[in-house]
């Protein structure tokens, strides 16, 4: 059995989603459970439909090299359809289960499923692939952690004298040094800077801070919904910050609900049915997107439409009052 990663411990993990491709629901039900097993400090890994996963696991029991670089994956389910890669157009890292049967075919990332040791080594390589998506987390957790603190303006990022984040708040938007590993963001020094000193170096990545909040809220394996907002009314704000794509028929559904009128935690579990974690998490992303407050004189008017209003702000504390004056 693996063993929990003391140097990891205090450093907050991301959701990783795996995508399994030919594998029978029998195979898939053993992943999974390998999966809830492997030991704390480490990313945790779950499974995903391929297409929206982070990374890819195929069986490779019945692959067949179908042209160069292309190949075909049959269904693991006989009336399913067959699945072809483009091996050169994959965006993600992909590893094979043993047995492999096509000959000539030998991929970087080769594992044994049912070995916990291969397992967890295959998944390592791949969250060193996945290191942006992981630093990105870790910033934002940052930030979350810093929200009743943080007053408007620029705020730098920094560890023995080198630049790894910046965070400008008056223009709601992030840069992060590719370099940044998630535990020097841990580590780094904030700086807050004045409003002119926002220009990022060219080679920061750079993200709308709403984006990374509601990644951020969808990736934790915890509550991230602030505390208030399970006691106070919730008011609907503005269209969330992100792209329309993002939102689910849950978010769409409780957007509607709040724009009519301020609803409480446990009065939009009510009148949704559903449990309070899957609640929490689509709240914490509307809050992290901007859509709804509990502070009622940023409420939008009754009745307005939730997919058109824009923000408005008055003093306060928190991401409440940090919103620029855009939707």
């Amino acid at each position: 059995m693996a063993q929990p990663n003391p140097i990891r411990a205090g450093l907050p993990q991301p959701i990783l989603w795996l995508g399994l491709i030919g594998f029978s629901q029998e195979q898939q039900t053993l992943v999974q459970r390998l999966l809830l097993e492997m030991p704390s400090g480490w990313p945790c890994w779950r499974l995903a439909p391929y297409a929206v996963a982070d990374a890819w696991w195929v069986d490779g029991a019945g692959l067949r090299l179908v042209g160069e670089g292309q190949i075909e994956v049959p269904a693991a389910d006989t009336s399913g359809q067959p699945v072809s890669l483009d091996l050169g157009q994959i965006d993600r890292p992909i590893a094979f289960a043993h047995p492999l049967k096509a000959p000539g075919f030998e991929p970087r990332y080769i594992f044994d499923a049912a070995d916990e040791a291969s397992v967890r080594h295959v998944l390592q390589q791949f969250e060193a692939w996945l290191r942006p998506l992981r630093a990105q987390f870790a910033l934002a957790s940052e930030v979350v952690r810093r929200e009743q603190s943080l007053r408007s303006g620029v705020h730098h990022l920094q560890l023995n004298g080198h630049l790894l984040a910046m965070v400008d708040l008056n223009r709601w938007s992030v840069g992060l040094s590719p370099k940044a590993r998630p535990v020097d963001l841990l580590e780094a020094t904030w700086q807050h800077r004045p409003a002119l000193a926002h220009d990022m170096p060219s080679h920061f990545l750079r993200i709308r801070l709403s984006h990374l909040l509601w990644a951020y809220a969808m990736r934790s394996v915890g509550d991230v919904l602030p505390p208030r907002l399970r006691s106070e009314p919730i008011y609907f704000r503005c269209a969330p910050m992100v792209a329309p794509s993002w939102l689910t028929e849950a978010h769409h559904q409780i957007l509607k609900q709040l724009s009519t009128r301020a609803l409480t935690f446990n009065a939009l579990q009510k009148l949704n049915r559903v449990r309070a974690p899957a609640l929490a998490r689509d709240l914490a992303c509307l809050y992290y997107a901007g859509a709804i407050t509990s502070v009622r004189a940023n409420a939008a008017p009754s009745g307005s439409d939730p997919t058109q209003v824009r923000a408005r702000v008055v003093p306060q504390t928190g991401f409440d009052s940090q919103l620029p004056l855009i939707a």
